[in-house]
């Protein structure tokens, strides 16, 4: 079992603490399509990188809705979390970073609500006291959707910085989030996207689990 240290839980705290406050007062925005519904049934398998020598195992997770199917890669080093309903939470070994794979349904029809400014406005009500400071696309598993960068400074003077994107599937729209500390945030932004590039699904009646060069 794992115990993180002192210095982590400290950090993780932190963290945790500028999270809650940025999303103070969002009521029951984050909490839609929570209850009454079984949680994503997640497992992680460890997979050779052909081409490479003394390198690191991928980690890669996968999870499921019903006779929906999904999988994605870890960034190096993560730990997942699948204890919340229809919520993955990976966890940086520094406590610097959280990412996020939710699966939401904020309409009867997923697609259609995915507009910009639907999707603005569900993150804002998120994080209340954050300012969009970027809106551009993201894809995952062959579907695309709005993304939005944040940025807000904590009760404590520092700046903390997320990224959050809408994307649809059979199963719901997926919701990916990261959460960082202003100053590793671009190597986060960068394995944040490395996440979404390994997304892939059984939409189209398999799941397909693309194979990964170490000359990659």
């Amino acid at each position: 079992m794992w115990f993180p240290n002192y210095h982590g839980l400290l950090a993780s705290a932190l963290l945790a603490t500028c999270l809650m406050e940025c999303r103070a007062g969002a009521g029951e925005a984050t909490s839609e399509a929570s209850t009454n519904r079984p949680g994503l049934r997640a497992v992680i398998r460890s997979e050779e990188i052909p081409d490479t020598t003394n390198g690191k195992p991928l980690q890669r997770a996968f999870f499921s809705s019903g006779t929906n199917r999904f999988t994605f890669i870890l960034p190096e080093d993560f730990k997942l979390d699948a204890s919340e309903p229809d919520k993955l939470m990976l966890t940086s070994p520094d406590y610097t970073c959280f990412m996020t794979v939710q699966l939401t349904h904020p309409g009867t029809d997923d697609a259609a609500v995915l507009t910009a400014d639907f999707c603005r406005d569900l993150v804002l009500k998120e994080f209340p006291l954050a300012a969009v400071n970027n809106e551009f696309a993201i894809r995952a598993g062959n579907q695309g959707g709005p993304a939005y960068e944040l940025q807000w400074k904590n009760s404590g003077g520092a700046q903390q910085r997320a990224c959050v994107g809408f994307v649809p599937s059979l199963a719901g729209v997926l919701k990916f989030s990261m959460l960082s500390n202003l100053e590793p945030y671009p190597v986060n932004q960068a394995k944040f996207h490395c996440l979404l590039r390994s997304f892939q699904n059984n939409e189209n009646g398999k799941l397909e689990v693309a194979p990964v060069s170490g000359a990659n």
